[in-house]
């Protein structure tokens, strides 16, 4: 799932080239997906320091929560036609009064950093955001509707917004959540931190970590940081909703084709204070197929180290698949390439992490 459910459970432009569609590994689908032409980005993600979360967490530049790249106009068409197809699985609001405030707020930061750092094709003046892009404008001072649902079709990130409750947790007030991993903004509205993560962190104390953290954070203060999956799946929406996902037909993974079958799933996430008091966080997804991520240096040691980290700290049901995928990955690492079994390899890397700790 995004931050808030999966490794929020451990914590809550570069290289282009053409973008490869996907289509050809479906026998129908009633959308294309794209893998990310950013492949420098990966190396800025800190893979291997997951399950700590404050080592997962940087200060980001303000300004720089929303990125425009080559998937531009392919994701946000996306975004819009599942949107219009399936508005109720894609944005929920609380409908609270501090919730249209909130969300004018974040639309307003949205606005301001894509104005800033692409003049060319945004501009945001006199509470009018335009779309030089696309040739179209947001009244903020007219609009009606909800300015979240309005400025989520602009950009490739999915928003959630969240603030204090009575009880002085944080909750999910809104979110437009186009390209979730297997979670709808629905089923979480006005959920605190407390009952997404009961019993969740190193001794059962995730929600208060993480309601520290976003204590801490200031408007002039945002901050970044990255989840990641291995997965069989390249499409950006990973939920069984209204939109076909049932329809996909995928080919066998085998030890042959498993690095081209297998993608490394980002979710590049920032966090911003609002001046409402609230916290946006943006999640841009990423996708990438196996086999180009280990052309980065350093990447399959990196991979290594992520996969043991990630299992020792949340034990959950690896695919069958996962113990090729560890062998093939050692025979492309700089450190691990003599080792010939899953086990060796794995022991090898976990003292290797208990040494670096």
């Amino acid at each position: 799932m995004h931050f808030f459910i999966t490794i929020i459970f451990i914590f809550f432009f570069g290289l282009h080239a053409t973008a490869t569609n996907c289509s050809e590994i479906f026998a129908y689908t009633p959308y294309t997906s794209s893998l990310s032409s950013n492949l420098i980005i990966l190396n800025s993600l800190r893979i291997d320091q997951e399950a700590y979360p404050q080592k997962n967490i940087q200060r980001l530049e303000d300004g720089q929560q929303i990125i425009v790249d080559r998937e531009y106009n392919q994701e946000v068409h996306l975004r819009r036609d599942m949107y219009k197809a399936d508005a109720m699985h894609i944005y929920a609001t609380t409908k609270k009064r501090n919730s249209r405030k909130d969300e004018l707020s974040a639309a307003k930061l949205i606005s301001r950093s894509l104005a800033k750092q692409y003049p060319d094709s945004f501009t945001f003046e006199k509470e009018v955001f335009t779309n030089l892009k696309k040739q179209e404008n947001i009244h903020f001072d007219k609009l009606k509707t909800s300015p979240l649902e309005k400025i989520a079709q602009h950009i490739q990130e999915d928003i959630i917004i969240v603030r204090k409750d009575s009880s002085g947790e944080y909750a999910i007030k809104s979110g437009f959540l186009a390209f979730p991993s297997n979670w709808y903004i629905h089923d979480f509205l006005g959920a605190p931190m407390s009952s997404i993560h009961n019993g969740l962190g190193k001794n059962g104390d995730l929600s208060r970590v993480i309601n520290n953290i976003l204590d801490k954070i200031s408007v002039d203060t945002p901050l970044r940081r990255n989840n990641w999956f291995i997965n069989d799946d390249p499409t950006q929406a990973q939920t069984l909703n209204h939109y076909g996902k049932s329809d996909f037909i995928y080919s066998p993974i085998t030890a042959k084709n498993i690095l081209e079958r297998l993608y490394f799933r980002s979710e590049y996430q920032t966090l911003s204070k609002l001046d409402t008091g609230a916290v946006m966080f943006s999640i841009k997804i990423q996708t990438f197929r196996l086999k180009d991520v280990i052309t980065q240096p350093n990447l399959a040691d990196r991979l290594l180290r992520g996969i043991v980290l990630k299992q020792e700290s949340q034990a959950e049901v690896l695919p069958t698949y996962y113990k090729q995928l560890i062998i093939k990955l050692a025979k492309y690492s700089n450190e691990y390439h003599r080792q010939i079994t899953y086990k060796k390899i794995w022991q090898q890397v976990k003292s290797d992490i208990e040494a670096l700790l």
